[in-house]
């Protein structure tokens, strides 16, 4: 039997940075006499609220809890110190389980490694469940220099490739992962744009997919269901019935691509469905140009004061979310 201690919130905190730094201090120290740094996963050091217990986080155990609470987690795409704290900001605001994603241009500019950093010494500060993920990546090896740099999880985008390509390098993926403690998303089917709103919307392909599920055994999926990325003018349409026919056949929790441009009742209906993670990116970026460059600044203005409203606004848009997907008050909610 184990036994778990409660510890003050100030003391446990504390005790995270402390743990914290001396590793960063073991890794300069190694790297200085030319030794290989210490490979310590980001989510170590994860706080959980107040009962002081750090806890490694894994996306599919996460998500599996949203898809049995009935919810689903809101997964922001950010590139900078600024817009990953403030994702992180909603969800300690709202109690609320977040993912945090960056795109395979944004970790080519920072470096895994350095984000790894970042996104610890940000969750370091701060009382909220987090994952770090690799948003579609096609290269292997780059998500591979993830794993290696103590991420969470990724999201292998083989929708360029045949269908066996998929299938072998997505498991081979998935059983290099393991090795790390880090989760594999899946997807076979390209998700369209709002550049391809004049096309047909897609539908789930059932029979594809759970063919592809079965001899992988990623810990979630994204089906190609209608969504587009990007923001739309125009109405959505999204194959309800192919992804609650999804969910039901094989008990994984979906990803709904594309959040940015849906509305509420189309988000509450999607996790009615089976859908346990929605991805937000747009919806990020446009309030990054609102802040910084759509209006002309007044005469004086300090770019502090600019980076403080974006701030300001994209906590907004994660919280309304959060409201939107029933994530409230979900964060270290286990089942």
């Amino acid at each position: 039997m184990t036994i778990v201690t409660p510890l003050p919130s100030g003391f446990a905190m504390a005790l995270q940075c402390n743990l914290w730094n001396c590793c960063q201090r073991i890794d300069r120290d190694a790297a200085h006499v030319g030794a290989a740094p210490l490979d310590i996963p980001v989510t170590a050091f994860c706080f959980l609220g107040d009962s002081g217990r750090m806890s490694r986080l894994v996306l599919g155990s996460v998500l599996r809890s949203a898809k049995l609470g009935g919810y689903a987690v809101p997964a922001c795409n950010v590139f900078d110190a600024v817009g990953m704290d403030a994702v992180l900001a909603a969800g300690e605001r709202l109690s609320s389980p977040v993912v945090v994603q960056v795109s395979t241009r944004t970790l080519r500019a920072w470096g895994p490694r350095r984000l790894r950093q970042l996104f610890a010494a940000l969750v370091a500060q701060r009382q909220v469940q987090a994952v770090l993920h690799l948003d579609h990546c096609a290269d292997p090896d780059l998500i591979t220099s993830c794993m290696e740099a103590g991420w969470d999880s990724a999201l292998f985008d083989a929708s360029s490739m045949d269908f066996e390509t998929a299938v072998r390098l997505t498991r081979r993926l998935v059983a290099r992962g393991a090795d790390y403690g880090f989760d594999i998303e899946g997807e076979i089917d390209p998700i369209g744009s709002v550049r391809d709103a004049g096309r047909r919307s897609a539908v789930v392909d059932i029979s594809r997919s759970v063919d592809f599920l079965e001899r992988t055994g990623v810990s979630c999926f994204s089906p190609s269901a209608g969504t587009l990325h990007g923001l739309s003018a125009a109405p959505v349409a999204l194959d309800f019935e192919g992804i609650a026919a999804l969910a039901e056949r094989t008990g994984l929790p979906l990803v709904l691509h594309g959040g940015s441009g849906l509305d509420d009742r189309t988000l509450r209906r999607a996790v009615d469905c089976g859908i346990a993670k929605v991805n937000v990116s747009s919806a990020l970026k446009a309030v990054f140009r609102s802040a910084l460059g759509a209006a002309e600044p007044a005469p004086g203005a300090e770019p502090l004061d600019l980076l403080q409203q974006f701030s300001k606004e994209a906590e907004a848009v994660v919280a309304d979310f959060v409201e939107a997907l029933g994530s409230k008050g979900r964060s270290c909610v286990e089942h």
